[in-house]
């Protein structure tokens, strides 16, 4: 298994995961705003599925060449506003599958160039870990949203164990 394969392997699995977790959450908590300290509310999860779905496709394009200048998401996208719980899975399973697509399509020296980014410039490793993490932050989240809800159950994505 080629670097690329692998790491296309770990988006789709985590795209899927966080899809599933999005699932297991009652529809209309999807967009409830937990309370924090002093008058502070938490993101939903409505607002974490735009994010991953927005950086997925900006990295993906940054990968690909089709984006060819940085863009700092929160200063010049806006927030996705899905429909409905449906929604928010398949536009994050199908910007998983693209990213990953593009992965896996990247040769080693691909994954070593240096890709423009807000932050300044990041090597295609870092790009690729960076949409993994991102992914794996805000299903973590998901799943603590789904306890302070009182659902205690683990819940095994299908099809991400394999």
């Amino acid at each position: 298994m080629t670097v690329s394969e692998f790491q296309s392997r770990r988006i789709l699995r985590i795209s899927i995961a966080v899809a599933h977790f999005i699932s297991t959450t009652p529809e209309d908590r999807l967009s409830w705003e937990p309370d924090g300290l002093n008058g502070a509310k938490g993101r939903n999860i409505f607002s974490m599925a735009s994010e991953i779905v927005i950086v997925n496709s900006l990295v993906s394009g940054l990968l690909a060449g089709t984006i060819t200048e940085p863009i700092k998401p929160s200063e010049h996208l806006p927030p996705i506003n899905f429909v409905d719980s449906a929604d928010a899975q398949a536009q994050i399973l199908s910007s998983g599958e693209t990213l990953a697509d593009t992965v896996r399509n990247m040769s080693e020296s691909d994954i070593e160039n240096v890709y423009p980014h807000w932050a300044g410039p990041l090597k295609g490793e870092i790009l690729i870990e960076m949409t993994y993490r991102n992914m794996a932050y805000h299903a973590g989240q998901i799943n603590f949203i789904q306890i302070l809800l009182g659902d205690s159950e683990f819940h095994v994505p299908p099809g991400t164990w394999r």
